[in-house]
């Protein structure tokens, strides 16, 4: 599944404010994953890589992400400041597009890539880190490397809960809700 699609759907709950429509939204994209898939989506939803008792920390601060956002956008860190002041998002600047595509990454490529950006530490890891970012969101079209950003930078703002993907688990095997209770259970 391209990460690309994916975007989109993220997209379309981003605009929902209905939460069954967005539970449908959801499983129908978590429907048409495979279960590996579906597995990294359950967490990317929620703006993490893995299961919360083992944190997510990007130890990315807003401003090399703001410095890679400017590279990318091939201007200075003080105009991208003032376009979030604008839209109040750094991830919405990045819909203005304007780089080269370089690729169309699978959602494995695109979670794969993240967890390598997690996992940069030591001496010369804000320089590393910003250029893994670059790389990667240089290889994404402008709606999903505005969602990249918000995952990076922990505000993905999909507006729903672990209980919402429950929901959507449930209603992705059964039709509806009725398997929201083992569901939970299980998790």
């Amino acid at each position: 599944m391209k990460f690309s699609f994916v975007s989109q759907i993220f997209s379309e709950i981003e605009q929902r404010t209905a939460r069954n429509e967005i539970i449908i939204l959801l499983a129908d994209l978590m429907r048409q994953a495979t279960p590996h898939e579906c597995e990294l989506l359950a967490y990317l939803v929620l703006g993490t890589l893995r299961a919360p008792y083992k944190k997510t920390q990007f130890n990315m601060a807003e401003k090399l992400a703001t410095k890679v956002v400017a590279d990318l956008l091939e201007t200075t860190p003080a105009d991208i400041s003032a376009a979030v002041r604008k839209t109040g998002d750094l991830g919405t600047v990045l819909l203005v597009g304007g780089w080269n595509q370089t690729g169309d990454p699978t959602l494995t490529n695109v979670y794969d890539s993240l967890c390598v950006l997690e996992s940069i530490s030591g001496s010369g890891s804000q320089e590393e880190r910003h250029d893994a970012l670059l790389t990667l969101l240089r290889a994404l079209d402008p709606i999903s490397a505005q969602f990249v950003v918000r995952i990076v930078l922990g505000k993905l703002r999909l507006g729903f809960s672990d209980m919402t993907l429950i929901d959507a688990l449930s209603w992705m095997a059964a039709g509806d809700k009725s398997l929201k209770k083992d569901i939970e259970q299980a998790y």
